[in-house]
């Protein structure tokens, strides 16, 4: 209550005075602060999630590095303010509502001025004269991290996100296009900056080619796992090979690995996810969020063909004793056809054996989007000062490495790697350096200290990651769910997010009753009961009576237009 009380009068003070947070996306306002704060010089806080309690020793050396480089570039002076994740988003949340208290007490001449002084200098304790940097509170909000979805909401209602739409242009050359491009998608405007990251993972159907040659088949034979020739080919290998070949692999759950199939799962939260589910759609990779072709309709997956022949293929394969046996497995035999999950890497690691198809894309979702992110605080002094700091970040190996590993020969060492370039050059890697009790000095995630693919990489770790990520990323395909939220202002969709939970309760029971089966007759008993039981159900009725999972409609033109419920 009093959070809402106090975002009541927030938003009071700022339609009387036509100032504050949510002026700022106004863009003569914006051109006005930016010429001004050019002038000066600012102190901006940073707010940033460790993985371990910083010390203030460590501290106070990191932050002395960074203010070498952001004063010289940028006139600004860098505040770091690091939580561990236990106790960030508490700290975070009350240095926001302090300044909201404040902001309440504020009088309008007090607003028009900037927290940034004009150019002056000091005499340092070396005697020498310096740029002066003003001092600020310690609830002041400049820079600062976040993540999920959930929090993006929270801060974006409370208005203390700034619009940073005006300060993207260089961060396109450097953060994936479809971060970038669906942040302002989803939410009309850029509000904060996606962290760089890889994308998902791949399905590959991986084929042998010498199992191919002694059994005269072709790549080009294949078009499922579950078609006549699959079937015949590893019944020739089982029969004939088996000395040479395991018939058939797979590595987790290969339910989902159905070409042109995608799913309305739902997660441990009872929230939309791609989980394997009863409910689905068909698609194709070049489905598109926001078009007519994205909008994959709802439907009963139990009289789907393409789910029933892989299914029923899989458990055959079983029962035909075609997987690898604990002895295969511990032998590293090769296998003849099999379901390999992993990165654009895969490509590398097999391409010499077998061909290489993939059935499952890396699956760009809301998560990718929101899981780790950078804003600027409302009440900024500069918002264009903060977004220097933050494109630096992303775009600067020597800046991301220093917020990421700390202080070379400090904090970490370069050594080198036991991975080598394409001339057999050693990579220069990062080892941190550890205290007394074993533990690094100073500790922070590559996810939660801006883009991911520009930093060293530590010893263990084979930098041509980087290249295969740049290589998934590009061939990801769009969730059904992207942007998919069960909420909608005032309409009340518990009912359905509800009967979406027990969609996934019919699922679960499905896949047990399924796992207990012990031979095609029992296999084909279930579908059939189940395909029954499924179509008759009043409440999956319900969820497929609306064709928009998205809460979304189709103009005539092809438009995206709000409808008012999942269901009439």
């Amino acid at each position: 209550m009093k959070r809402i009380i106090c975002f009541l009068l927030v938003m009071s003070m700022l339609a009387m005075s036509l100032i504050g947070c949510s002026q700022k996306t106004d863009d003569e306002t914006m051109k006005d602060i930016t010429e001004e704060a050019s002038e000066a010089t600012v102190t901006l806080s940073m707010y940033l999630v460790s993985e371990a309690k910083v010390t203030k020793a460590v501290e106070e050396k990191i932050e002395a590095a960074v203010n070498a480089i952001t004063k010289t570039m940028f006139k600004a002076q860098i505040d770091l303010r690091y939580y561990t994740e236990e106790e960030y988003f508490d700290a975070l949340d009350a240095a926001f509502l302090k300044a909201d208290e404040e902001f309440m007490n504020m009088t309008y001449e007090e607003e028009e001025d900037e927290s940034g002084t004009e150019e002056e200098t000091i005499i340092n304790e070396n005697g020498i004269p310096e740029l002066k940097y003003p001092t600020i509170a310690d609830h002041q909000v400049d820079i600062f991290y976040f993540s999920g979805y959930e929090f993006y909401s929270y801060l974006d209602t409370y208005g203390y996100l700034t619009d940073l739409s005006a300060y993207t242009k260089t961060l396109n050359s450097y953060i994936f296009p479809d971060f970038m491009t669906f942040t302002k998608t989803l939410n009309g405007t850029v509000n904060a900056i996606p962290t760089n990251h890889m994308i998902g993972e791949y399905t590959f159907l991986l084929l042998n080619k010498e199992a191919m040659n002694d059994v005269y088949y072709t790549a080009d034979d294949f078009a499922t796992v579950s078609d006549a020739n699959s079937q015949d080919f590893l019944n020739l290998i089982a029969t004939e090979y088996r000395e040479k070949y395991v018939p058939f692999y797979s590595e987790g759950n290969v339910l989902e690995a159905i070409p042109g199939l995608k799913y309305y799962g739902v997660d441990e939260n009872g929230d939309l996810s791609n989980d394997f589910s009863l409910i689905g759609a068909n698609f194709t990779n070049d489905a598109k969020f926001g078009t007519t072709s994205g909008i994959m309709y709802p439907t009963n997956l139990t009289t789907n063909s393409k789910l029933k022949d892989h299914i029923t293929a899989l458990k055959k394969y079983e029962f035909d004793g075609y997987y690898a046996t604990e002895e295969e497995l511990a032998a590293n035999k090769e296998f003849a056809l099999g379901y390999v999950n992993g990165g654009a890497e895969v490509y590398e690691k097999y391409g010499d054996k077998y061909e290489i198809i993939p059935v499952k894309f890396p699956t760009l979702t809301t998560e990718d989007i929101y899981d780790n992110m950078f804003g600027v605080g409302c009440y900024t002094s500069s918002a264009s000062r903060c977004m220097d700091i933050i494109t630096y970040m992303n775009t600067n190996e020597e800046f991301k490495n220093l917020i990421l590993y700390g202080v070379e020969g400090v904090h970490y060492e370069l050594v080198e790697s036991d991975f080598t370039d394409g001339e057999g050059n050693p990579y220069m890697a990062v080892r941190r350096i550890m205290d007394d009790n074993g533990q690094p000095l100073y500790h922070m995630a590559n996810e939660r200290t801006g883009n991911t693919f520009i930093a060293k990489c530590l010893e263990d770790v084979d930098p041509s990651w980087v290249e295969y990520a740049k290589v998934q990323n590009r061939e990801a395909i769009e969730s059904l769910i992207l942007g998919f939220n069960f909420e909608y202002g005032d309409f009340d969709s518990s009912m359905f997010k509800d009967q979406f939970v027990y969609v996934k309760q019919y699922t679960d029971k499905f896949l047990d009753d399924l796992n207990a089966c012990e031979n095609m007759a029992e296999v084909e008993s279930l579908f059939a009961d189940v395909t029954k039981q499924f179509s008759g159900d009043a409440n999956i009725k319900t969820v497929l009576k609306n064709n928009d999972p998205k809460n979304e409609g189709v103009d005539a033109n092809g438009e995206i237009i709000p409808v008012q419920s999942f269901y009439d």
